[in-house]
């Protein structure tokens, strides 16, 4: 028998992700810079589809959601899709580097800083399903950002 794949955080599966989230942070004594949700307004241009359930995160919390080594961007930061195969920034790291998500197929970039993004050959909904299998699995711990106990 091999180990299941994470389960993708759809928009099916994203109320229960919040709960995972939750009980993760209070267990690790999170104290991160978490914002209030983001109104219906402020993230009718984000995209929220079962590959990239970005806007579902965002009225969760408007920014600083700690997400591996990301911290994910507020709405505003976010801008419009102007051509559905561009990426998008939606988070940054500790070095300055950030994520991006291609709006077309929810597929997620990193770039450091001033770099040329390159394909994590995943989507946000996978990226999401592998944080959370691998915080509940306590892979992860709390230092003022997540630091990964491999």
């Amino acid at each position: 028998m091999g180990v299941a794949p994470p389960t993708p955080i759809s928009l099916v599966e994203f109320a229960q992700f919040v709960t995972d989230m939750e009980g993760a942070f209070e267990k690790n004594g999170v104290d991160a810079d978490l914002k209030p949700p983001a109104s219906e307004d402020e993230i009718a241009h984000i995209i929220n589809d079962d590959h990239a359930p970005l806007a579902s995160l965002l009225a969760w919390h408007n920014g600083g959601i700690p997400i591996g080594e990301y911290e994910l961007s507020s709405a505003h930061e976010i801008p419009p899709v102007e051509a559905a195969d561009l990426v998008l920034p939606i988070g940054k790291n500790l070095d300055g580097g950030e994520l991006f998500v291609q709006p077309s197929t929810g597929i997620l970039f990193s770039a450091d800083e001033g770099g040329t993004p390159t394909s994590l050959e995943m989507t946000l909904a996978d990226f999401l399903g592998n944080f959370r299998d691998d915080l509940m699995s306590n892979k992860y711990e709390w230092a003022g950002g997540w630091i990964s106990k491999a």
